[in-house]
This record gives C-alpha cells, sequence and structure tokens, in this order.
C-alpha cells in the first residue's frame, strides 16, 4: 500500500534545513517511514488515517494543525532520520564522511549532538501540536474526535511534554 506523504522534500529542506546539499531524493524516500515512525504514534491511527484521507482538503483546524505542527515536527524526524545518509558518501573505497577541502571535518560526537537536535526540535513541535490539539478540542469538543490522547506504548509523557523515542 502506497502512504500519502503529508510533506515534500522541499518542505522538509524549507522548515528544518540551514544548508542546501541536501540529497531530496533520500528525504522524499525517507518521508512515508518517517510519517509511520514518528507521526502515527503521536496521533494514534485513526486521527492520522483521517489525516492522511483528508490531504489536499484540510478544513481550518486541520490545515492549522498541519502547517503549523505536524509538518515542522516531521521535518525535522525526516532529518534525523535521514542524517547520516547525508553526512556518509559511498565511494568504491567505502564510506566517508562529507566533506570538502575547505571544511574540516567534526567529529562522530559532535555529529551525533547535531543529530539527537534535530530528535529533540521534533519533539519540542510534537509538544506544540498536542497543546494545540488540546486547546481545540476544549474549545471544541466536535473537533479531532479521532485523536488518541493515550499516546502509543512506544510514545511517553513528562509532565505536559510528550518524548517519541528511537
Amino acid at each position: 500500500m502506497a502512504i500519502t506523504n503529508l510533506i515534500t522534500a522541499a518542505e522538509v529542506v524549507s522548515k528544518g534545513v540551514k544548508k542546501t546539499s541536501y540529497d531530496t531524493t533520500k528525504i522524499t524516500q525517507n518521508i512515508p517511514f518517517s510519517q509511520e515512525r514518528w507521526i502515527r504514534p503521536f496521533l494514534g491511527d485513526d486521527f492520522y488515517d483521517e489525516l492522511i484521507a483528508a490531504s489536499g482538503s484540510f478544513n481550518t483546524e486541520q490545515t492549522d494543525l498541519m502547517d503549523n505542527y505536524i509538518k515542522p515536527a516531521l521535518s525535522y524526524f525526516v532529518l534525523y532520520d535521514t542524517f547520516w545518509e547525508n553526512q556518509i558518501k559511498e565511494m568504491n573505497a567505502g564510506n566517508v564522511l562529507a566533506e570538502t577541502e575547505f571544511t574540516s571535518q567534526p567529529s562522530t560526537r559532535m555529529l551525533e549532538i547535531k543529530r539527537n537536535d534535530l530528535k529533540e526540535k521534533a519533539n519540542i513541535w510534537l509538544n506544540h501540536a498536542q497543546k494545540f490539539i488540546e486547546d481545540t478540542i476544549d474549545a471544541d469538543s466536535s473537533k479531532f474526535t479521532n485523536y488518541s490522547a493515550g499516546l502509543s506504548d512506544d510514545a511517553q509523557r513528562s509532565g505536559s511534554n510528550v518524548y517519541i523515542p528511537d
């Protein structure tokens, strides 16, 4: 079954990348994986499927949720999931970290810190999404009726924060 992408590679790059050398083919290929890995558990199956079905014809609240919270979160999750693919070049002699003659190579520890920062930013956006969803439901209980406030077993709550682990 083909998965409808909730975001394009261009949106991923515009929302979460400061450099332009990301391979958008790898990003495009990983969007469905990242959606299923991170966004489905956060929204719950029913609400996720509702958004997939409505993709392209969102109502006002769904548009606000998608454009202002889910897409930014998803862009950082896609970058997190494709981070090493974009840092490593496959060469005849094996895999090497991408660099130019004018750059110095950061340590793999520094790269891992940068990668984890992408995930942290994505989780912050999910925290904002959860608050938006809950505030919308509080204002009008007929909105987001398929949202599952009980996150999947993988997702964790810490106070009002949501954290989705690897």
